[in-house]
């Protein structure tokens, strides 16, 4: 058994030094979530692996005015999602344009702040929190790639994407009294986007 396993991997090695294989490095510019791949080629075969992130804050003043004083009240509420995903794409054909095909699955990670005159609100960042985390994702994609060198492309494609998640939220604001929330999410949404793809 030992041997056999030796002469697979045997098989494979010389199987990739002779391809055209190596690794892989994208970068996708404009989306509204940034991100990056990185991957290794082999013979048009791409298995790849990114990181997707976002960041939001947003600040809140409501002022009062009366005739003899003013109040105010200040609140602010930042988010931040990370969407680490991982799949493949297959470029079809030998020539400087080449079209290719992809699939990914997506998990999404959030993080939650709100303020309220100074003072954090922990039930609404627990609730956007488990909003923002936990929703799992794939992705369908179709376009092309053209190769100015043999080591550089550009890309361009369209895809299809499908969220899918839930959140509970208990809160007891009294002893035997809970208020519980609950969500439950599905969301898809096509996606265009172009990037800059370097082959080492």
């Amino acid at each position: 058994m030992k041997y056999r396993l030796l002469v697979v991997l045997i098989i494979l090695g010389i199987g990739f030094a002779n391809a055209d294989s190596g690794f892989m490095f994208s970068i996708t510019p404009g989306k509204l979530i940034e991100g990056f791949d990185l991957g290794y080629h082999f013979n048009g075969f791409v298995p790849k692996f990114g990181i997707d992130f976002a960041s939001v804050s947003l600040s809140l003043t409501d002022t009062y005015e009366q005739p003899d004083t003013t109040y105010s009240d200040e609140a602010s509420v930042g988010l931040t999602i990370i969407v680490p995903h991982f799949g493949f794409k297959y470029l079809m054909g030998k020539k400087n344009l080449r079209p290719y095909v992809g699939l990914d699955f997506l998990y999404t990670f959030g993080m939650a702040s709100v303020e309220s005159d100074g003072q954090a609100d922990e039930v609404a960042e627990e609730a956007l929190g488990d909003l923002l985390s936990g929703n799992w994702g794939i992705g369908f994609c179709f376009g092309g790639e053209f190769f100015l060198h043999k080591q550089f492309s550009f890309s361009g494609d369209v895809a299809f994407k499908y969220y899918k998640g839930s959140t509970k939220t208990e809160d007891e604001w009294s002893p035997g009294y809970i208020d519980i929330f609950e969500t439950s999410l599905g969301l898809g949404m096509t996606d265009v986007s172009w990037g800059l793809n370097f082959y080492f």
